[in-house]
């Protein structure tokens, strides 16, 4: 799959899913080199491929996936309208939580993450009131609800998490405005 800019389909997908998910409808996105990508995330997270002429292969859907910050998906084909489609979807995480009894204290990095006001997971429609409750809700979190926080977050909105993530980064490494 060839591409001028690595992140530009984690940017992509990212823009798809965010799209998708604040009012339920497929995305749809043609590349550059004829894959087209459908998203959809009314009935959990999906990444359709197919091409106008021929098929997609199992590499693209693997780099899809790794974009889309799915560390274990599954696919399958599915014909639609004459159009053969391969079908992408992340598994549910199989990676256990810390245990309950945990004694460490939560990490400060992750609520600064869940907390920031401008993260693109934050519900738009809350309240400043609404926001101000869910975010002591988090800072009371244990090890352990934090860590199913963020797998949950890794799931719903990988891409976006790890755009946001590397636009955080760059903010940092860029230092304060003059």
């Amino acid at each position: 799959m060839p591409s001028s800019d690595p992140g530009q389909l984690a940017l992509t997908l990212s823009s798809l899913f965010t799209a998708s998910r604040t009012d339920g409808r497929q995305r749809a996105h043609t590349l550059g080199h004829g894959l087209q990508l459908t998203v959809g995330t009314a009935d959990g997270d999906f990444v359709a491929l197919s091409r106008k002429a021929g098929e997609p292969d199992m590499l693209e859907a693997a780099v899809v996936a790794e974009k889309a910050g799915w560390i274990s998906y599954s696919t399958d084909w599915q014909d639609i309208a004459g159009s053969r489609y391969l079908v992408i979807r992340p598994d549910s995480p199989t990676e256990d939580p810390p245990d309950e009894g945990d004694t460490d204290p939560p990490s400060p990095e992750i609520v600064a993450l869940l907390t920031d006001p401008q993260a693109p997971w934050r519900h738009r429609t809350f309240t400043a009131q609404a926001h101000e409750a869910r975010d002591d809700a988090v800072r009371r979190m244990s090890r352990a609800e934090l860590h199913e926080e963020m797998a949950w977050l890794r799931t719903k909105w990988g891409p976006q998490l790890r755009a946001w993530q590397q636009g955080r980064l760059r903010e940092v490494l860029a230092g304060p405005a003059p």
